[in-house]
């Protein structure tokens, strides 16, 4: 694993090479002084005060689209909000909470172009270093050009941020603080580990075996329950448990019973949550009020039952803006809920693919993203090329995508089938998933992809299904939860 200040030489040399000598002097400084570029607070969601006016930043684009941050704002709201996501190599990029966009420091439109919150993906543009001054202040570096963002008062009142100084006075000091909603792990992740194993404890019969809730082992972190029901509301979801699951696992397995259940994960350490949709869900959320039925009903439902959280599973469409206002609603009413979600291959190529637009519009209150890796084809890689799935690289060439795209390290799982008859294709033996977590958090036993950089964080696996898996004695759930807990 690479030092804090070999991940910044690497930077350095990668990003801005005209810039090595000035780079160098920040890593000596760095080094040098115990102040560490990687002391961001990555993941957290953080307001900003300018020294120079003692009033926050705002991306505030409710006037003007192409409106620039400005520090001139008393108290933090939406656009008064930015998420620092790890950009790799002891780099930054901020995440605006009003618009879910990138901010920019692009002078290529113009010398001297203000920050605007504008790009949906982050570039050297859209880096910077984050170097902490202690006492919570800090000076922001962009790898662009070079140069420090400064708010200076002397080019208009309303202290429109640039970067353009090449040294840092008062002007380029900002204080920073976190804010409610989110934090290092995400959103619901409170209690979780780093590294994690979600499984569906399926609600129906098709062959696999029928196992009580209780009988679920500890290696699963999370149990989906798959799946809930809709209602003749719009939005609206309920659950029962299936009466042919109940005559399966005999003596009747009635509500009393799978609460109990829950109870008895709980008491484990275990996160039980209530999936939406499959391959036959009918959910549909499309406007307004399907929104908030949809958040009334499943927050009723947590209530009822004990469930933590809810897992997005639509695999027939969804719509980003009315999905992302109902889990918004849904987190208000459950703070500290987890929110996943199990996106197919097609729906997080890049960042405009649904599942992905919807990931970064909740990724303040998203705990993990866990793509099915499975049921596919060929698919292209982050690096260009096609991968076919029943292999490692089809997974570690694609799960970079998502963080290249700007979700967190933390919020990315990988989603496998628990064995063969689970899946119609895209079956891997549980070891090569094992391979596959170590490859993008430690660099090794990659197959023919190699990440550019390693991610220590990411979260971990999904598989469909703990049902399955009980065929095998829960050989994916033994093998690949060892494999986690030997994970940095």
């Amino acid at each position: 694993m690479r030092t804090e200040s070999q991940d910044s030489n690497r930077s350095c040399s990668r990003r801005h090479q005209s810039l090595v000598s000035l780079c160098s002097f920040f890593l000596f400084v760095a080094i040098g002084s115990g102040v560490a570029f990687a002391a961001a607070p990555i993941g957290q969601i953080i307001s900003l005060k300018a020294s120079a006016t003692n009033l926050y930043v705002s991306a505030d684009q409710d006037l003007d689209a192409t409106a620039p941050l400005v520090a001139d704002r008393t108290t933090v709201n939406t656009w008064e909000q930015f998420q620092v996501v790890d950009a790799g190599g002891g780099l930054v990029a901020l995440l605006s909470i009003g618009n879910g966009k990138y901010v920019s420091a692009d002078q290529n439109l113009g010398a001297n172009t203000p920050l605007v919150a504008s790009r949906t993906v982050f570039n050297t543009w859209e880096e910077f270093h984050w170097i902490d001054l202690g006492n919570g202040q800090i000076h922001l570096l962009n790898v662009g050009n070079g140069k420090y963002v400064s708010a200076d008062l002397n080019i208009a009142s309303t202290a429109p941020l640039n970067a353009d100084r090449t040294t840092a006075q008062a002007w380029e000091t900002f204080a920073w603080a976190t804010v409610g909603g989110g934090g290092s792990s995400g959103g619901g992740s409170a209690g979780l580990p780093k590294h994690l194993l979600l499984g569906y404890w399926q609600n129906f019969t098709n062959g696999s075996t029928c196992p009580r809730l209780s009988a679920v082992p500890t290696s699963y972190t999370i149990a989906a329950v798959a799946f809930a029901n809709s209602t003749s509301t719009p939005g609206a979801v309920d659950y029962t448990t299936d009466s042919g699951l109940a005559a399966c696992i005999g003596g009747g397995y009635n509500d009393s019973q799978f609460t109990s259940d829950i109870s008895t994960l709980h008491s484990r350490g275990q996160k039980v949550i209530l999936s939406i949709g499959g391959a036959n869900g009918t959910v549909a959320i499309n406007n307004a009020a399907s929104a908030t039925s949809f958040a009334n009903s499943a927050h009723a439902l947590m209530t009822k039952f004990g469930f933590d959280g809810v897992d997005i599973d639509l695999e027939s469409g969804i719509n980003v803006t009315n999905l992302a206002s109902a889990l918004q609603q849904l987190a208000a009413l459950s703070p500290g809920l987890i929110i996943t979600m199990a996106p197919q291959t097609t729906d997080v190529t890049n960042t405009s693919s649904p599942y992905f637009a919807l990931a970064l519009k909740i990724q303040n209150i998203l705990t993990i993203v866990n793509t099915q890796y499975y049921n596919s084809g060929t698919m292209f890689g982050c690096d260009g090329n096609i991968y076919a799935e029943g292999t490692e690289d089809f997974a570690t060439a694609q799960a970079c995508i998502l963080i290249q795209g700007g979700l967190r390290p933390d919020q990315i799982g990988l989603g496998f089938p628990a064995t063969s008859a689970a899946a119609g294709g895209g079956y891997v033996d549980p070891s090569v998933v094992v391979n596959a977590l170590d490859c993008l958090t430690e660099g090794q036993k990659c197959g023919a992809f190699r990440p550019s950089t390693t991610w220590p964080t990411l979260r971990g696996a999904m598989t469909w299904s703990i049902s399955w898996d009980a065929t095998t004695n829960y050989n994916f759930a033994n093998t690949v939860k060892a494999g986690l807990n030997a994970l940095p």
